[in-house]
C-alpha cells in the first residue's frame, strides 16, 4: 500500500479522531484493550517509514496510513527493550527487531511494560522481558496488583487466549472469578471447569499457569488429553512454574511419549516445588517409567507421595524407579507415600525397591498389590528400613513362609502400624494365626486394622480364628470371600462375640452358597455376636449372586429391633426384596441406635421403599442412608417415576430431619415424649415377662404370698413402666422451659458484649484507612464513620433470644435426654433383671411342684434368704407327675393334665424362638445388665451412672449378687 515518508526522523504524524476510531473498531473485533496508539517512523535506507503503532493488552499491530495492519506480533513474543535516547528504541521480537523514533518513545516503553508485567506476572528467563534503558528513570516501576484474582490468572489467560486464537471461555473466567476466589481455591482442577474441555481450550489455560503464583495444584481426573497437544502445554508448563506442588494426572490418556513430555519439563526446572504426584491408571509402560524415574531422580527436592497405580509397567521401569529412590538424596527424609498397585515389580523390581526400603526412612503407607512381588525380599527390608510405617497393603501377592516370618517380626516390633491388607495372598491357616498372634503379642499396637479377605482360608482356618480373642489391639477385621461356610460362620461368630476390642467386621460374600441345615443356627449366632459383650459397632455384610442370603437375613434385621450397640450396618447385595425393606422399616421403629445403613442391589420396589419410610418417618436416630442408586434404577423402569421420586424426596427429607439437632426435641417417634412408648412397650425384656407370665398363669398353680407379690409386680409392670417414664417426661419438660427461659436472661448480657467489640472494629477500621489511605482526609473517614452507623442493622436482643431459644436450647436438651435415658435405661435394666429373676424362681417351682422356702421379691430387704439351688432344666414346659395314659378317648379341647399349653397371644420375634424362662433377654448379654464396663453387683453399669456417682437401690433378698442364673 501507500507507504508516507518522512524526510527527518523527528516529523512525526499526531493521532487524529480517525486514527483513534479506527483503533476502537480493531479491539472490539479482538475483543481486546488498548495499551498504547501513536504514529512512528522506522528506518528505511536514508529514509523513514510513517507506521500507525497499537499496541493492546496481548498484541503489536503496526499498520500503514490507510489502517493495513503490515505486520503483527504477541505480547510473548517481545524478548527486550532497548533505548539510549528518548526518541528512538529498538524492540526485539522472537526471529525480528525493529527499531522506531517517535518523541512518545518513554510512554510506549511504559506501556509496554505495564501490559507485559500484567499479562505475564512472575516471567522469568527465556520468557522475561530484558529492558535497558537509559537512563532507567524513564521507565516507571509496574504497581505490584495484590488484589489481582487469582494471581492475575485471568489476565494471563485472555492473553494466551489470543496467541493460539482460541476464543475466550466466559464461563471460565465467571468460574474463576467468582467460585475459586470466593471458596479459596487453590488448586486448579479440570473436573471444576464445564465441559467441553477440547485441546484448543486446554492450552491457553495451561499456558496461563507457568508463572501463576497463586494456585499449588494442577488436577485432572478421567478426562482424556490429546498425548500430542496437551501434554507438551502440561511440560512446557511445570518447566516455569515454582509454586505448584501437587500434580494429579489420573485416568487422562498419558502414553510414553506424553510421560516424556511431563518427565521433561519437571527435570528442566530446577526450582520446582512439585512433592505430590498422582500418574495412576495410565498406559504409561516401561519406557514412560523410566522417563519419569530419571525426573525424579534428578530433582532438587524430594517427594512426599506418588502414585502410579496401574500403569501397566513391567519389571524394567519399576526397578528404575527404586534406583531413582536411591538416586535422589532426598526421598528417604520426605516420602510417606508410596502406592504402586497393579504394574510388575518381580524379582528385579522387588530388588530395587527393597535396596531403598532397608535404608532408615520415613515411609507411612506402602501399597504394592497386585505387583508379583518377591515378599520374601521386601518383609526383610521393611525390618531393617521402615520405623514409621502405619499401613501396608500387599494383597495379590503370594505370601510365603519366609516373608510372613519376616512379617510376623516386623509386626512384633513396629509401634507404627495401624493397617495391614493381607487379599488374596495365598494365606493359610497356620501363616494366618501366626500374624495374629504376632500383632497381639505387641501391646504398641492398637485399634489395629487387618484384613485377610479372598484367602479361601475355609472351615479349619475359622475354627483356628480362636486365636483371634489372644489380640485384644485387633479393632478392624476383614474376612470377607473365604468360603467360610454356614457351619464356618457360626464358629467365627460364637469365636468373635467373646473379643473385647473388635469394633468393625466384614463378613461379606461368605455363608454357603446354598441353605444348609445349620443355616439357621450360624444366623442365630451372628444375632448372637451382635449382642454380646463385644463392642462391634459396625458391620459390613455384603452379600452377590452367590452368597445372597435372601429371607434367611431376615432374623438379623428383626434382633436389630432391640439392640443398643450396632452404630452402622451394610447389607447389600442380598436380594431380600420388599420382605426385608419391610423388615428394616419395622426394625427402624424399634431401634435407638443404628446411625448409617446401606442396602444397595437387594430387590427393593416402591412398595419396599414407602414401607421402609413409614419406619423412618418414626425413627429420629438414623442419620446416614445412601440412596440405593441400583434399586431405584429398577424401579424406575415398572414403577411410576413420580412416585418413586415422591417416596426419594421423602426419604432424604427424613434422614435431614434427623440430622437436625432438633429432631430429638420431643420424642424420639414423632410427636411423642422424649422416652417413647416403644421403648417400654417392644423391649425383649417385655417380651420375657410376657412368656414367663403366661408360663406361671397356665399352670395353675396356687403362690405363696412373696410369690404374689412378684407376680402383682409384672401384671402393674406396663403401667409402671409408662409412669416411670412420665415421671422423666415431665422433668425433661420443666427442664427445657427452664433451659430457655435462662437462654434468653443470656441474651441480656450477650448484647453489651456484641456491641462493644462491634465499635471497637469499627474504630480499628477506621484507623487503619487512616493509616494506609493517604488520599483520604478526615472528612472522607467521618463520611465512613456516618455510613456504616445508617448502613449497618444493628443486631437486636430479640434476635439473640430466638437463637438461644430454639438452637442452643435444642442442643442442650438433646444432651441433657441423653443423660435422662441412660438413667431410666439403668433403672429398667435393674428393675427388669429382677422382676425376670422372681418370675424365673416361680417358673422353677412349678416345676419341682414343691414351693420354695423363699422367692425372691423384688425390692425385698431381708438379707437372710436362703441360696437357692440352680436348676438346669428349662422352663418351656414344666414337668409334673403325669397319670399313666388312659385308653380313653383323650379330651382335645383341655390340655393334658400337667402339661401347659403352648404359649399363643403374641408370637415371637421372626427366626428367634422364645427365650427360656430362665435365660437373659435377647440383645443383652449373659450377665443381664447393661453392656460393657465392669459388673457391679445385679448388673448396673458404672459408666452409665450420671456424673459418676452412681445411686443406691435397696439390697436384694434372697438372691446372690451377680449374673441372674439360666
Amino acid at each position: 500500500g501507500c507507504m508516507s515518508k518522512a524526510k527527518k526522523a523527528g516529523e512525526v504524524k499526531d493521532v487524529t479522531a480517525q486514527d483513534n476510531k479506527w483503533a476502537e473498531e480493531l479491539l472490539k473485533s479482538k475483543n481486546d484493550e488498548l495499551s498504547f496508539l501513536g504514529w512512528v517512523n522506522r528506518p528505511k535506507g536514508k529514509s523513514f517509514d510513517s507506521r500507525l503503532l497499537l499496541v493492546s493488552k496481548a498484541r503489536f499491530y503496526f499498520a500503514t496510513t490507510k489502517y493495513k495492519v503490515e505486520r503483527d506480533a504477541h505480547l510473548s513474543e517481545i524478548k527486550s527493550i532497548t533505548s539510549s535516547t528518548s526518541d528512538n528504541v529498538t524492540l526485539a521480537f522472537d526471529g525480528w527487531n525493529v527499531t522506531l523514533h517517535s518523541p512518545q518513545i518513554d510512554e510506549m516503553i511504559n506501556a509496554i511494560v505495564s501490559a507485559h508485567a500484567n499479562a505475564f506476572p512472575g516471567a522469568i528467563g527465556s520468557d522475561a522481558l530484558t529492558v535497558t534503558v537509559e537512563p532507567s528513570s524513564r521507565v516507571r516501576d509496574v504497581p505490584v496488583t495484590d488484589g489481582s484474582i487469582c494471581g492475575g490468572f485471568i489476565d494471563t489467560y485472555r492473553v494466551w487466549c489470543d496467541f493460539y486464537h482460541t476464543p475466550v471461555r466466559e464461563d471460565i473466567v465467571w468460574d474463576v472469578t467468582h467460585l475459586f476466589t470466593t471458596n479459596n481455591i487453590t488448586q486448579f482442577n479440570l473436573e471444576d471447569l464445564e465441559l467441553p474441555l477440547t485441546p484448543e481450550h486446554l492450552s491457553p489455560l495451561f499456558a496461563a499457569l507457568r508463572y501463576n503464583a497463586y494456585f499449588t495444584g494442577l488436577i485432572a481426573k478421567n478426562i482424556p488429553l490429546d498425548p500430542k497437544k496437551s501434554f507438551p502445554e502440561i511440560g512446557k508448563c511445570l518447566s516455569c512454574n515454582t509454586t505448584i506442588t501437587k500434580v494429579v494426572l489420573s485416568n487422562v490418556g498419558m502414553n510414553r511419549d506424553a510421560a516424556n513430555h511431563i518427565a521433561e519439563g519437571i527435570k528442566s526446572n530446577p526450582n520446582t516445588s512439585i512433592n505430590v504426584i498422582d500418574f495412576s491408571r495410565n498406559p504409561i509402560d516401561d519406557k514412560g517409567m523410566t522417563a519419569l524415574a530419571a525426573s525424579i531422580g534428578g530433582q532438587g527436592n524430594g517427594l512426599v507421595q506418588i502414585d502410579l497405580s496401574r500403569c501397566g509397567t513391567g519389571k524394567g521401569g519399576m526397578s528404575q524407579l527404586g534406583q531413582a529412590f536411591r538416586k535422589n538424596v532426598h526421598m528417604t527424609n520426605t516420602l510417606s507415600q508410596l502406592v504402586i498397585p497393579g504394574n510388575t515389580l518381580d524379582t528385579e523390581g522387588s530388588s530395587s525397591l527393597a535396596s531403598w526400603l532397608a535404608n532408615p526412612n520415613k515411609l507411612q503407607v506402602l501399597n504394592i498389590a497386585n505387583t508379583n512381588a518377591n515378599l520374601e525380599t521386601i518383609m526383610p527390608a521393611l525390618v531393617r528400613g521402615c520405623n514409621e510405617i502405619s499401613t501396608i497393603n500387599v494383597s495379590g501377592n503370594k505370601l510365603g513362609k519366609k516373608a510372613v516370618q519376616s512379617l510376623a517380626q516386623y509386626l512384633s516390633a513396629t509401634d507404627s502400624l495401624k493397617s495391614l491388607v493381607l487379599d488374596n495372598t495365598s494365606l493359610g491357616t497356620g501363616e494366618m494365626v501366626i500374624i495374629i498372634e504376632a500383632i497381639g503379642g505387641n501391646p504398641y499396637l492398637q485399634s489395629f486394622e487387618l484384613s485377610i479377605a479372598k484367602n479361601k482360608l475355609g472351615v479349619l482356618a475359622a475354627k483356628q480364628l480362636s486365636v483371634f480373642n489372644s489380640a485384644p489391639n485387633i479393632a478392624y477385621l476383614n474376612i470377607s470371600d473365604n468360603d467360610f461356610s454356614d457351619e464356618a460362620m457360626s464358629s467365627v461368630c460364637q469365636i468373635l462375640s467373646k473379643s473385647t476390642s473388635l469394633n468393625t467386621l466384614d463378613i461379606s460374600c461368605n455363608f454357603s452358597q446354598k441353605p444348609t441345615k445349620v443355616r439357621e443356627q450360624a444366623v442365630e449366632h451372628l444375632n448372637d455376636l451382635i449382642a454380646s459383650e463385644c463392642p462391634l459397632e459396625r458391620l459390613v455384610f455384603q452379600g452377590n449372586k452367590a452368597t445372597a442370603m435372601k429371607n434367611d437375613l431376615l432374623p438379623l434385621i428383626d434382633a436389630l429391633g432391640t439392640n443398643d450397640s450396632l452404630l452402622s450396618l451394610d447389607i447389600s447385595g442380598h436380594q431380600i426384596g420388599n420382605k426385608g425393606a419391610m423388615a428394616i422399616g419395622k426394625m427402624l421403629q424399634t431401634n435407638r441406635k443404628l446411625k448409617h445403613l446401606i442396602f444397595e442391589e437387594n430387590g427393593t420396589t416402591l412398595f419396599g421403599f414407602n414401607a421402609l419410610a413409614n419406619g423412618l418417618e418414626r425413627n429420629k436416630f438414623m442419620k446416614e442412608m445412601p440412596m440405593p442408586i441400583i434399586d431405584i434404577a429398577n424401579a424406575l423402569k415398572s414403577e411410576n417415576p413420580k412416585q418413586v421420586q415422591k417416596c426419594m424426596n421423602r426419604l432424604q427429607s427424613l434422614l435431614a430431619r434427623n440430622q437436625n439437632p432438633k429432631a430429638l426435641k420431643g420424642g424420639a417417634v414423632g410427636g411423642g415424649g422424649s422416652f417413647s412408648q416403644f421403648s417400654i412397650l417392644s423391649s425383649g425384656e417385655r417380651e420375657h415377662v410376657e412368656r414367663l407370665k403366661f408360663k406361671i398363669k397356665s399352670s395353675n398353680r396356687s403362690m405363696t404370698d412373696e410369690q404374689k407379690v412378684i407376680m402383682k409386680d409384672a401384671e402393674n409392670n406396663d403401667s409402671s413402666m409408662a409412669a416411670i417414664h412420665n415421671i422423666a417426661e415431665a422433668h425433661q419438660t420443666i427442664m427445657a422451659d427452664e433451659i430457655t427461659s435462662k437462654l434468653k436472661e443470656l441474651a441480656k448480657d450477650i448484647m453489651p458484649v456484641v456491641d462493644k467489640h462491634f465499635a471497637d472494629m469499627v474504630q480499628s477500621v477506621l484507623s487503619a484507612v487512616t493509616e494506609r489511605y493517604s488520599h483520604l482526609d478526615s472528612d472522607s473517614v467521618r463520611r465512613i464513620n456516618t455510613s456504616i452507623s445508617f448502613g449497618v442493622q444493628p443486631l437486636e436482643e430479640k434476635k439473640i433470644e430466638k437463637i438461644l431459644a430454639s438452637a442452643a436450647s435444642s442442643e442442650i436438651a438433646a444432651k441433657s435426654n441423653e443423660v435422662f435415658a441412660s438413667a431410666l435405661e439403668i433403672a429398667t435394666d435393674y428393675i427388669y433383671e429382677k422382676l425376670i429373676d422372681g418370675l424365673v424362681t416361680i417358673v422353677e417351682d412349678v416345676k419341682t411342684s414343691e414351693p420354695r422356702k423363699q422367692s425372691v421379691a423384688l425390692f425385698s430387704a431381708d438379707q437372710d434368704a436362703e441360696k437357692p439351688v440352680p436348676d438346669t432344666n428349662t422352663p418351656d414346659e414344666p414337668e409334673t407327675n403325669t397319670p399313666a395314659p388312659s385308653t380313653a378317648t383323650p379330651d382335645t379341647t383341655k390340655p393334658a393334665a400337667g402339661k401347659v399349653p403352648p404359649v399363643s397371644g403374641r408370637p415371637p420375634v421372626r427366626g428367634r424362638p422364645p427365650v427360656p424362662g430362665g435365660g437373659p433377654p435377647r440383645g443383652r448379654g449373659n450377665r443381664g445388665g447393661v453392656r460393657g464396663g465392669r459388673v457391679l453387683p445385679g448388673g448396673l453399669d458404672p459408666s452409665k451412672m450420671i456424673g459418676g456417682r452412681g445411686f443406691q437401690l435397696p439390697p436384694i433378698a434372697g438372691r446372690p449378687t451377680g449374673p441372674p442364673r439360666v
